[in-house]
């Protein structure tokens, strides 16, 4: 039986009609996986970004989670992603 204090590793994915959230244990076996709307920077208010976000914490375990990874669509430069910080 794992520790509750275990590793674990989130990862979200979004583009221009979904976006994909997984969340994986330290052996890279996903204990969950999520669909959300669209997540294309280009398309999204800074409240929409942060309101998609907050959706998928609240379906996710409370678990300890060591690294996120984010990509999201019309993140190219260091100013698009701005509203990816504030948001995580």
């Amino acid at each position: 039986m794992k520790s509750v204090l275990s590793s674990h590793y989130l990862g979200i994915e979004g583009g221009g009609t979904r976006s994909t959230l997984v969340l994986a244990d330290a052996d890279g076996k996903a204990i969950a996986e999520l669909q959300g709307g669209p997540a294309n920077l280009k398309l999204l208010s800074d409240r929409q970004l942060l309101w998609l976000l907050k959706s998928f914490a609240a379906r996710l375990p409370r678990v300890p989670i060591n690294a996120i990874a984010i990509g999201l669509a019309g993140a190219r430069t260091d100013a698009a992603k701005d509203p990816i910080r504030r948001a995580a």
